[in-house]
């Protein structure tokens, strides 16, 4: 399930949608993968948020769920870094978050100085419309400004459980599937799937770039390639 974008009413539609198709008991051996972008556009990303944290522990709760997975999407890796909850696993401690800023941007971006620095993406996403970051910040009960102010408004207003589920996203989620066989294509069978959010590049070592995301490595040498 991609793209969400704070549409709740579209995502509680979706799963009514697949339990009447599945079955309940279907629906809980599954295996659901959520691809990213939780945040922006729509109207109510507090209340999708919400919603999705409810399901991982009903889900997690059943004796022979499938499991629940949340990748991180780009919009959701900006607004991570706008709270200072950058859902990595490690980077060097030399990495400077400020200098992931191109130098020749002089605008478009929230200026002011925070300890840590902060990564350009939130920058990006708290100090223009290019993310539609206004729709998070209102279902928040805030108003964006771009004002040095807007952070800290957000930050109080931002459930924890909301900031821990952004640190915890994976950037790549692998999936065994026993060995699904498509009826329709005789010569593929498919023994597992590899989950992101927006494609992997594919004249660079697919293996580096594996690494790299299950490691949630941000100072890898592969992703600025």
């Amino acid at each position: 399930v991609g793209d969400i974008h704070g549409n709740l009413r579209q995502l509680q539609l979706l799963w009514t949608a697949l339990t009447t198709r599945l079955g309940e008991d279907e629906l809980h051996k599954s295996a659901v993968i959520f691809l990213g972008d939780y945040c922006d556009r729509g109207p109510n990303t507090k209340g999708a948020i919400d919603f999705l944290l409810r399901l991982r522990d009903e889900r997690s709760a059943h004796p022979e769920s499938g499991g629940t997975f949340f990748c991180a999407g780009n919009h959701d890796f900006a607004m991570a870094a706008y709270l200072g909850k950058l859902p990595v696993q490690s980077f060097s401690p030399g990495l400077d978050l400020d200098a992931t800023k191109p130098p020749e941007y002089k605008s478009g971006y929230w200026p002011f100085s925070i300890e840590g620095g902060m990564h350009y993406l939130g920058r990006r996403w708290g100090g223009s419309q290019m993310y539609d970051a206004s729709e998070t910040f209102r279902s928040y009960g805030v108003e964006m400004t771009m004002k040095e102010s807007d952070r800290e408004k957000l930050c109080n207003a931002v459930p924890e459980d909301h900031k821990d589920f952004l640190a915890s996203l994976s950037w790549v989620h692998e999936q065994e599937l026993g060995h699904f066989h498509d009826e329709n294509a005789e010569d593929i069978s498919i023994s597992h799937v590899i989950c992101v959010h927006a494609g992997l590049v594919p004249d660079r070592s697919l293996n580096e770039q594996l690494d790299a995301l299950r490691n949630r490595d941000l100072s890898a040498d592969i992703l600025y390639e």
